[in-house]
């Protein structure tokens, strides 16, 4: 079975590999029920069959994509000393300068809840 987000991270390099690899840990221990996508043409994480998170490598740093650019808004202040492109809804950070577990964390969950938050007043069809 193919598995889109392990497919990308073997072809990066080692070193990438590992940021990917801490990047997917911690996406895993915060939502273990995380399944493996694509939205957007890219491999992402899904929770509950929305695009939670991706993680791609450019030239010279990493992004991430929550897929909302709310859960970025909601965090700008604890995202101040990275960049952010609000086009895209994106964070970009280096190996020197990687998002910390923590931030990552709240990223993550931040955007559980928005899905969730969605999921909720969203009116379920008749049978």
């Amino acid at each position: 079975m193919n598995l889109p987000v392990d497919d990308y991270i073997a072809t990066c390099l080692p070193e990438q590999q590992a940021e990917l690899k801490r990047i997917q840990a911690v996406v895993m221990r915060s939502i273990p029920a995380v399944e493996q996508g694509i939205s957007y043409a890219m491999p992402a994480y899904m929770y509950k069959g929305k695009a939670l998170l991706s993680c791609m490598v450019n030239k010279n740093f990493f992004s991430i994509y929550p897929f909302s650019g709310k859960v970025i808004d909601r965090l700008q202040e604890e995202l101040q000393e990275y960049e952010v492109s609000a086009g895209s809804g994106s964070v970009h950070f280096t190996l020197e300068r990687p998002l910390p577990e923590s931030l990552l964390s709240q990223i993550i969950m931040a955007r559980k809840k928005e899905i969730e938050d969605q999921a909720a007043i969203r009116p379920t069809k008749p049978s």
